[in-house]
């Protein structure tokens, strides 16, 4: 009971998202396509560089239009704490942690490593997690259609918090208990009402809109 921990506090609204979560978070993200998964988790990032250095690896789509449009609807465009890139082997992942620049590293899709390099989850939790204790990984997920997850489930054992992406609304639930974050609030209320009725009118919720995430 001696002990302490480093936690962060939320607040500006991502307080109703994750309640007091470690520095060094460990968060999985999952939803279906098109759903919002990666803008979510880009203005995840940029909240985040209120606490520490951020870099988000687009191993998956690397950099295109659609990924400037999101890193820039983020705001991550103007934030000197932010940092993309689009390397895709586990050595090029293993010295950015090494230098000690970031707090926070995003890999979106962690699916990409584990297609091309078989890396297993106690494989990525010893060279990786435990290595780096210090650095929250936000391990982003991809899912099928039909909502099943691609992999091993192991996977979501490595992790803190499970982040489910639907309709453009992130909801989360483990160790930092339950709560949501709505990633484009005009496109959730209209593919979504009921739930948009259940969650908006208890909660103040100020979101800007984004085009085509």
């Amino acid at each position: 009971m001696s002990l302490q921990f480093d936690t962060l506090t939320f607040d500006m609204g991502w307080e109703k998202f994750l309640q007091d979560p470690a520095r060094n978070m460990k968060i999985g993200i999952s939803g279906k396509p098109k759903n919002g998964k990666t803008a979510g988790a880009c203005q995840l990032a940029a909240y985040l560089t209120k606490f520490g250095n951020v870099l988000y690896n687009f191993a998956d789509q690397g950099y295109n239009a659609n990924t400037q449009k999101l890193w820039s609807l983020a705001g991550l465009d103007k934030n000197p704490n932010a940092k993309a890139s689009d390397f895709q082997t586990l050595e090029d992942l293993d010295a950015v942690c090494a230098s000690g620049k970031f707090q926070f590293i995003f890999i979106d899709l962690i699916n990409g490593y584990i297609d091309r390099t078989k890396i297993k989850p106690h494989e990525f939790e010893d060279r990786f997690i435990k290595k780096y204790p210090n650095i929250s990984f936000i391990l982003i997920f991809e899912v099928t259609k039909q909502g099943n997850f691609k992999g091993d489930q192991k996977w979501m054992h490595l992790v803190d918090a499970i982040i489910e992406v639907k309709d453009y609304v992130m909801e989360s639930r483990g160790r930092y208990g339950h709560g949501f974050h709505i990633v484009w609030e005009e496109e959730f209320k209209k593919i979504n009402p009921k739930k948009y009725a259940e969650l908006v009118p208890a909660e103040e919720v100020n979101v800007a809109s984004v085009l085509y995430l």
